[in-house]
């Protein structure tokens, strides 16, 4: 296993199934996740949500991801 400690990963759909399975892997690692969400009800089920940076983007919509990578510098 990698140690990806100090590595920062961006991780868009992580509050889904498959999003949430390569957050837990890549916290396993000591990586730092920032993950995206739109609807509150996504994270009803995500477990990570202590463990993570969460920020609430509409990815579909240019600006919003803008601003969210100028948030990530």
């Amino acid at each position: 296993m990698s140690d990806l400690t100090g590595k920062k990963y961006l991780i868009t759909g992580g509050t889904g199934g498959l999003g949430s399975a390569t957050v837990a892997h890549l916290l396993a690692q000591g990586a730092d996740c920032h993950v995206t969400w739109v609807f509150e009800s996504e994270l009803e089920g995500f477990s990570h949500q202590d463990r993570v940076q969460l920020h609430k983007v509409d990815c579909t919509n240019e600006q919003s991801v803008g601003e969210l990578y100028q948030s990530l510098d």
